[in-house]
């Protein structure tokens, strides 16, 4: 190999290193935080990904997975839209959830945000912060 070629190869390298690591750093947050399992429920949003109420670069903790500005929420009459910015997207399909799988958990200190967990994916929770929790309210 030409020692012109090296950066060129160092550099395809590097690159499909960075996005390997990637895949697999969100693979890892899907299956931590139970976002995989949410969307083996709730996995196929349809027509509710343009209806609704939209908050952008939502946040929210959803079990071990904190998604801090990188969710895209939307709520409605018949639930909630819930999708990551793109470079989440990987191993995070957007959900929809209807509100009749919701079950609301009052917070465990004074001003935090309650939790919510599903009545069909037993232990997954996600807590939305109070501004965003306030949106949701209005439906629940």
């Amino acid at each position: 190999m030409d020692r012109t070629e090296l950066p060129a190869a160092f550099s395809l390298l590097f690159i499909a290193s960075v996005v390997g690591i990637w895949i697999f750093v969100t693979w890892i947050a899907s299956r931590a935080s139970g976002w995989h399992r949410l969307a083996q429920r709730f996995g196929s949003p349809g027509p509710f990904a343009s209806v609704g109420e939209r908050v952008r670069f939502a946040s929210a903790q959803i079990g071990w997975g904190n998604y801090s500005g990188a969710l895209e929420l939307r709520a409605s009459t018949s639930g909630f839209y819930l999708a990551p910015i793109w470079a989440f997207r990987p191993f995070h399909p957007p959900l929809f959830i209807p509100w009749s799988e919701i079950e609301v958990h009052p917070a465990r200190w004074p001003g935090g945000a309650p939790w919510l967990t599903f009545r069909s994916v037993p232990g997954v929770r996600i807590q939305f912060p109070g501004r965003t929790f306030a949106l949701l309210q209005r439906y629940l």
